[in-house]
């Protein structure tokens, strides 16, 4: 437990590689974009069904708790949607 600490306390959760190693694989830092603009074309592409989130359960914010439970209890086959407002 102690080497898995220290691997992922470099880049924390991140990146998970301590400095240095990306590069000397042959890697690079992979750069965000924190803009309303990736959302965007994500939904362009779900829309446009070249992406398919594979949605199983959709449930509302009241039920969370139950959202919650079935991903932590690993009985979720695909994404688990929890519906805010509407």
């Amino acid at each position: 437990m102690s080497e898995a600490y220290a691997f992922t306390r470099y880049g924390g959760p991140e990146t998970g590689a301590p400095p240095g190693t990306v590069a000397a694989l042959g890697g690079s830092r992979v750069a965000r974009a924190r803009t309303a603009r990736v959302p965007d074309e994500v939904a362009a592409l779900v829309l446009s069904g070249a992406l398919d989130p594979h949605v199983t359960r959709t449930l509302p914010l009241e039920r969370a708790d139950a959202a919650l439970r079935v991903v932590e209890d690993g009985h979720a086959r695909g994404k688990v949607v929890i519906e805010v407002g509407g």
